[in-house]
């Protein structure tokens, strides 16, 4: 019979600074865009990931905007706001 692995949805809800969120993406991003795999090591739900994910992209391109369309906020390049 084959070894089952149980995975429990246990998640740290709100907790995670912007650092702990862009080494999670990055490390995501190192694996090929495995959001799964990052997910289940650190026990956090894909989709919040994925959230994480497009935060940080239309971020990236807020940020290429021409300045008159930039909103009133600057953020400094790696401490992007995301949702938790």
């Amino acid at each position: 019979m084959a070894d089952v692995e149980i995975i429990a949805r246990v998640e740290r809800r709100g907790n995670w600074t912007a650092e702990e969120k862009a080494a999670l993406l990055a490390e995501v991003d190192a694996k090929g865009g495995k959001v799964m795999v990052g997910a289940r090591r650190h026990r956090i739900s894909e989709s919040v990931l994925y959230d994480w994910r497009a935060v940080e992209k239309a971020a990236a391109v807020a940020m290429q905007a021409p300045v008159g369309l930039r909103l009133c906020c600057r953020t400094v390049p790696g401490s992007a706001s995301m949702p938790s």
